[in-house]
This record gives structure tokens, C-alpha cells and sequence, in this order.
């Protein structure tokens, strides 16, 4: 569960590791107490281009520019913005489609978020690239090319950083016992 590795979501995955060794481990969780959402969004201000002062640690390890890439808001139609503010925290209409994230809770799995309409916990609107980045823990200076759409695709299908980092710390370890 990415969460268990300081990535602010829910996201569960299989990871297989093969070796000709016996001795793989797979890495311990890296934090006690999950990231929630508000802990990686607090600092991104609905409208503007600059980052506000981080709050906590984790938006300390995202942070890098102080302009902010790939935020820029879907305009969506009027009766969908309605649908959306009929959404509690949490809530959702339809599994994971129309689900308005919890403030105080890691997010849900990312997926495409305007195929599933994955709500903002505050805003009556989808999360924009930037709000994605960060709940996959990609860092503030990556910056996600092409279409809006193809942006979602790829942060949707995209290991998150911290999760791929842990993994690649155990078999580092993994390596340096077989070498010696």
C-alpha cells in the first residue's frame, strides 16, 4: 500500500521481485502516520501560480519552484459542478466514480480522474494535474507534458516516486549483501 511508503493515497499494488538469492525482503513501510490529503494539498491555493508557505514535511520534500506547473483548473458544465457539491467528503455515486476525497484521510486510488470524476475534497472540481502530482508524490519541479487528458493517463498509470523509491532501496540492500 503506497501510503505505508509517505505517498499520500491508498493505492495497493503487487510488486514481484525475482532473484537467483533467498534473501529478498520487500521494504518496511518508511512512515508510521499516513500523509492525508489536506497534508499534500494545503499549500496549493485554488487560483494562482505560486505555492503557498509549506505546512508540513511532506510538502517540504515535494517542494522545489515556486511557480506551479500544471494547475490550471477543468472548467466543467454547470449541471456537473452541481452533481459534484451533492458530494460529501468521502462520498461517492457510483464506486469510485463522482467520489469526493477526504481531507483527513489519504486519497483513493488515483485513476483518471476526469474519466471517473474523482472530486476535490474542498473544490466543486476535479484536481488538477498539479493536485494529482502531488497525491502521487511527484515532486513540485515535474513537469507532466501533453494533453490534459494524456497528463491524467500518465499520472493515473504512473508508479508513485516514493513507492518506487522504496522499492528500489531494498534491492540496492538486496545487492550489497549478495556482493559481499
Amino acid at each position: 500500500t503506497a501510503s505505508d511508503y509517505g505517498v499520500p493515497q491508498n493505492r495497493k499494488r503487487v510488486i514481484f521481485i525475482a532473484a537467483k538469492i533467498d534473501n529478498i525482503n520487500f521494504p518496511l513501510p518508511t512512515t508510521r502516520q499516513p500523509i492525508t490529503v489536506g497534508d499534500a494539498l494545503s499549500n496549493i491555493p485554488e487560483n494562482g501560480d505560486t505555492y503557498l508557505p509549506c505546512e508540513n514535511e511532506y510538502q517540504r520534500i515535494m517542494s522545489g519552484k515556486s511557480k506551479i506547473l500544471n494547475h490550471k483548473p477543468i472548467k466543467h458544465a454547470e449541471l456537473i459542478v452541481k452533481r459534484m457539491h451533492s458530494v460529501r467528503q468521502g462520498g461517492g455515486v457510483h464506486s469510485n466514480n463522482y467520489r469526493r476525497l477526504k481531507w483527513d484521510e489519504p486519497s483513493i486510488t488515483i485513476k483518471h480522474v476526469s474519466k471517473s470524476m474523482i472530486i476535490h475534497p474542498i473544490f466543486d472540481r476535479t484536481p488538477t494535474i498539479r493536485e494529482v502530482a502531488r497525491l502521487q508524490s511527484f515532486s513540485d519541479d515535474f513537469e507532466i507534458l501533453g494533453t490534459i487528458y494524456n497528463q491524467h493517463q500518465q499520472l493515473a498509470n504512473a508508479v508513485p516516486p516514493l513507492l518506487g523509491k522504496a522499492i528500489a532501496n531494498s534491492v540496492i540492500n538486496i545487492l550489497s549483501e549478495y556482493e559481499s
